[in-house]
C-alpha cells in the first residue's frame, strides 16, 4: 500500500489490469494535482497473454509482472492492496474488505472479467484456470511430477478450445515430451470457434502433430478430483485439469443496481455508466450498446486513457504491449515474440490477423513509434530484454 488517500475530489479506480493501470497512469500525466486512488488486491500487475513464456521459463517473472510498487513508485498514485465489497452510487463511497471507506468525485470500474464454471460440479473445486501465477506454479508442478513419474495412463484435460485452451495444449505438449497424454474438450463442433478458418486449419494441425486428442461437440458435466464425466456418457481419468471453457464480467455489487446490457455494465460513448454522472467503468465488464468493443487488452488501454494524452507510465505500459506484439485477437496461434505461435510455428506461411478494428491498429502504430524512439535512445548493445524493471513503471 503506497499512501491511500480519499478526499471527496479523488478518482477512485476500481482494478488495476490493463484499463486501470492505464487510466491512473494517464489522469496522473494529465493533471499532476489530481488525487488518485488505485484499489487493486495483487501484488502484482499481471500481462496475461506472456504466461504461457513464464511457463516455459523463456521470461522471468519480473518481465511479466511487474509489482505494482515498482509501476508506481514515484507518481503519487495512492495504491490500496484491497478488495471492494461494495459501492454506494448516490453516496459515493466504497467499502473495502479491509474496512476501509473512501469517498470519490469519479469512480472507474475496471475489474474485468473471471473465469466462468456455468454452474458444472466440481470445477471450482477440482480444476484451475490459466489466469494468474498461482495457476502456472501448478502447472510447473504438475508437468515436473508427471516427467519424474512417467506413468503409462497418465493424462491432463483441458476443458475449452478457444484461444487459450488451444495454445496451452502445445504449449503443455511440448513441456511434457511424452510423459502424459493430452485431452482437449470443446462444445462447438470445431477449435477456436468464430477465429478465421486459416487459424483453425494451422491450430488444428499442430495439436494433431503434438498427438493431442480433441473431444469436439462434447460438454463436461462433472469434474472429480481424478475423473471428469462428459455429456456422452463416457469419462476421462485425469491427474489434473484446467479450465479454459469461459468467463464472466465481474464487479463488485453496485447501489443503485446498474443498467446491463448482454449481462455488462451498460455504457455509454464517454464509458459513463448508463444512469451515473460519477461512474465510469471499462474493459472486459462493460458493453456500449452502439458500438460493442472487443474484450482485449489493447481496448482496455484505450479506454483506460479517458480520452486524455499518456504521460510517460503510459508510454513503458505501452512497451510491454508492443513487447509481446500481441497482434491478432487470434491469440491463441501466435506467439508473444511476433512470430506464429507454439500451435502455427511449425505449419508455415504467416498468421492471418484477426479483425482488430481502428482503435487496435492505432495501438500497433503507436507501440511501433515508441519501440523506435526507444530504439533511437538505446545505448549500443543493449537490447530490448535488458530493459531493467525501474523502466517499466
Amino acid at each position: 500500500m503506497t499512501g491511500p488517500s480519499s478526499p471527496c475530489d479523488a478518482v477512485v479506480i476500481v482494478g488495476g489490469g490493463f484499463g486501470g493501470l492505464t487510466a491512473a497512469l494517464s489522469l496522473r500525466s494529465r493533471d499532476p494535482s489530481l488525487p488518485i486512488v488505485l484499489v487493486e488486491p495483487r501484488e502484482r500487475f499481471l500481462f496475461q497473454p506472456m504466461l504461457y513464456e513464464l511457463l516455459s521459463d523463456e521470461l522471468q517473472l519480473w518481465e511479466v509482472a511487474p509489482p505494482y510498487r515498482d509501476l508506481l513508485s514515484g507518481r503519487g498514485i495512492s495504491w490500496l492492496q484491497d478488495t471492494v465489497q461494495s459501492i454506494d452510487g448516490d453516496g459515493r463511497t466504497l467499502i473495502t474488505a479491509g474496512g476501509q471507506t473512501l469517498r470519490w468525485s469519479q469512480l472507474l470500474i475496471a475489474t474485468g472479467a473471471e473465469s466462468a464454471d456455468f454452474g458444472i460440479p466440481g470445477v471450482r473445486r477440482h480444476a484451475i484456470g490459466f489466469r494468474d501465477l498461482a495457476d502456472v506454479a501448478t502447472l510447473r508442478r504438475w508437468i515436473r511430477d508427471l516427467r519424474h513419474q512417467r506413468q503409462d495412463d497418465a493424462a491432463l484435460v483441458i476443458a475449452g478450445a478457444g484461444p487459450t485452451g488451444v495454445e496451452l495444449a502445445c504449449k503443455m505438449a511440448d513441456l511434457l515430451e511424452g510423459s502424459a497424454r493430452l485431452h482437449l474438450i470443446e462444445l462447438s463442433d470445431s477449435i477456436l470457434p468464430g477465429n478465421a478458418a486459416f487459424n483453425r486449419e494451422r491450430a488444428a494441425a499442430a495439436l494433431e502433430r503434438r498427438d493431442v486428442t480433441l473431444h469436439l461437440n462434447t460438454a463436461v458435466t462433472e469434474v472429480h478430483a481424478d475423473q471428469v464425466d462428459l455429456n456422452n456418457g463416457t469419462s476421462l481419468s485425469h491427474a489434473g485439469l484446467i479450465w479454459t471453457a469461459g468467463s464472466r464480467p465481474s464487479w463488485p455489487p453496485l447501489n443503485p443496481s446498474p443498467a446491463l446490457e448482454a449481462g455488462r455494465l451498460q455504457i455509454q460513448p464517454d464509458l459513463s455508466v448508463k444512469g451515473s454522472s460519477s461512474i465510469f467503468a471499462i474493459g472486459d465488464a462493460t458493453r456500449n450498446a452502439d458500438e460493442p468493443w472487443p474484450s482485449t487488452a489493447q481496448v482496455a488501454m484505450q479506454q483506460g486513457a479517458l480520452g486524455g494524452h499518456a504521460g510517460e507510465g503510459r508510454r513503458q505500459v505501452l512497451r510491454l504491449v508492443w513487447r509481446a506484439r500481441w497482434r491478432s485477437d487470434g491469440v491463441g496461434v501466435q506467439r508473444s515474440d511476433g512470430r506464429p505461435g507454439v500451435c502455427a510455428a511449425q505449419e508455415g506461411g504467416e498468421q492471418e490477423d484477426g479483425e482488430r478494428g481502428e482503435g487496435s491498429d492505432r495501438l500497433l502504430h503507436e507501440g511501433e513509434a515508441l519501440e523506435e524512439e526507444r530504439q533511437a535512445e538505446q545505448q549500443p548493445g543493449e537490447g530490448l530484454d535488458a530493459v531493467p524493471c525501474s523502466r517499466l513503471g
